[in-house]
């Protein structure tokens, strides 16, 4: 009986060792230093600022009391884009301000709006400074779905914040842009599913090693639960581009023609109208069950309008490539730079026309457009 109970005894404390040392070799695997996030913190979080506004509504005074004048202060994210002193943030945090102040590493900067573009709702700044820390930038087109990242921003004040989740999809999406529904469209663009808040537009968004993937551009829409987590970001190459137009050449370019399509056009409607289509999918030897796409209105001195296309005309081609979607078209004009020339084969009254059409700025080509509000022209 004595040697069963010392065979337990030694058991017991056997397990209870081992219990110990693999506890303690758990707990040492888990410093924070080794945590990615905090990694991703350390390398890339110099080039976060803070940037502070304020404002002067209605006139500078009180409604109440024309004596009191009265000042809005509003916060948010910036991030540095570039080391001699241009960053980029929020319009709706530099918009109308009549002190605009960036905070980095405890400097305070008086800063200056360079350009705010209201289609891709960035904003430029510029602060007088050199030898910034401007952050890394990765390659959006090597981003895949279920990549972890970090959004890093300055909510309410609170400088460096971040948050940690991951890439949950790569879709297009459209910036609602500064009439609230024709902006621009974002071409695989991310959806990240991190916790974000108010003051965190155009926070920077990080991958593992520390290199800019993306930036924040707006919230998704919903109630409760994973959804309230759930944001649109824009690739960092897009960013890139555009970040190097607004420095540049001191505007950026919108790509468009100044045509509304109509949605509901389809085969059937085609056949319909008399509209002969005998284009055939090479890959099932059937009819494709849309093809070309249907003018339903032409905006007032837009591209589309000089060169002559008018509501009713059925754009088959562009520069000879088959259109079976409206984001076919979109996408070869996105493509394309301001003052390219795009070649449309047409169908118009059972004859093909061929037009060239010089791609315009949907910034500065807008036509008179009130007739179409609530649609999407390309």
């Amino acid at each position: 009986m004595r040697k069963i109970t010392y065979i337990i005894s030694i058991i017991l404390f056997t397990f209870i060792a081992g219990h110990q040392t693999l506890a303690q070799d758990t707990s040492s695997t888990l410093d924070r230093e080794d945590f990615p996030p905090v990694r991703v913190a350390e390398i890339a979080s110099g080039c976060l600022v803070t940037v502070e506004s304020v404002g002067l509504p209605y006139a500078g005074f009180s409604t109440l009391n024309p004596f009191q004048r009265t000042i809005s202060e509003i916060g948010g994210t910036g991030f540095i884009i570039r080391s001699d002193g241009y960053i980029i943030a929020s319009p709706r945090v530099v918009r109308d301000s009549e002190i605009l102040t960036v905070i980095h590493d405890g400097i305070e900067y008086d800063a200056t709006v360079e350009l705010i573009d209201e289609y891709y709702d960035l904003a430029l700044l510029r602060i007088d400074a050199t030898g910034l820390p401007a952050p890394k930038l990765g390659n959006s087109d090597l981003v895949l779905r279920g990549d972890p990242i970090v959004v890093m921003g300055a909510p309410a004040g609170l400088e460096r914040t971040m948050t940690y989740g991951f890439i949950t999809n790569i879709r297009d999406f459209r910036i609602s842009g500064p009439r609230g529904y024709d902006g621009m469209l974002v071409l695989d663009g991310f959806v990240v599913d991190a916790a974000t808040h108010t003051g965190m537009e155009t926070g920077p968004i990080f991958n593992s090693n520390g290199e800019l993937v993306a930036v924040l551009s707006r919230k998704g829409v919903g109630r409760g639960g994973a959804i309230e987590n759930i944001s649109y970001c824009i690739p960092v190459n897009l960013l890139a581009h555009l970040s190097d137009q607004m420095i540049d050449a001191g505007k950026v370019c919108h790509p468009w023609l100044g045509i509304f399509p109509y949605i509901y056009y389809t085969r059937s409607l085609a056949l319909y109208m008399g509209i002969p289509i005998n284009e055939i999918d090479p890959e099932t030897a059937e009819a494709y069950d849309v093809v070309g796409i249907l003018v339903e209105m032409v905006a007032d001195t837009s591209p589309a309008a000089e060169a002559g296309i008018v509501r009713g005309d059925l754009i088959l081609r562009a520069d000879d490539v088959l259109l079976r979607t409206i984001k076919d078209l979109e996408e070869i004009i996105l493509n394309k730079q301001c003052d390219e020339t795009l070649t449309l084969t047409i169908i118009r009254n059972f004859d093909i026309k061929y037009i060239d059409i010089n791609i315009g700025n949907k910034q500065e080509d807008y036509g008179n457009i009130y007739f179409a509000y609530g649609r999407v022209s390309i």
